[in-house]
């Protein structure tokens, strides 16, 4: 626990709502947020650990964090400095910023979200 902490300390990202996502009503929440977390949670995939998360002191949002898998989900794409900096602390981002490669994107991060198949 104690390493992750100092990770998260180190990526310089802070949470602004410390509710599980399970918690979270969607229609507090953004427009594409509800609707990734919609289809999200309609395909039975691993929800996140938590939603809205202040990235780099607040320069950017990430719409969720996966913290096992060390993943920051982007609905909007990030910028490359951005992008870099995070990538260096261990962090891989994920660009869901097209909606109509949503599904593909579920698919190719199978080892995040989990399978159709092992969420049955």
């Amino acid at each position: 626990m104690l390493k992750l902490l100092v990770a998260l300390a180190n990526a310089q990202v802070r949470l602004r709502d410390e509710s599980p996502a399970n918690g979270i009503e969607t229609e507090v929440l953004s427009g594409e947020l509800s609707s990734w977390l919609t289809v999200l949670k309609q395909a039975r995939f691993k929800e996140p650990d938590a939603l809205n998360v202040l990235v780099n002191q607040g320069a950017v949002t990430a719409a969720a964090l996966y913290k096992a898998a060390r993943v920051l989900v982007f609905l909007e794409p990030v910028g490359t400095d951005t992008s870099n900096i995070l990538q260096d602390k261990g962090w891989q981002l994920l660009d869901f910023s097209d909606p109509a490669r949503w599904q593909e994107q579920f698919a190719i991060h199978a080892d995040v979200f989990g399978t159709r198949e092992q969420s049955r």
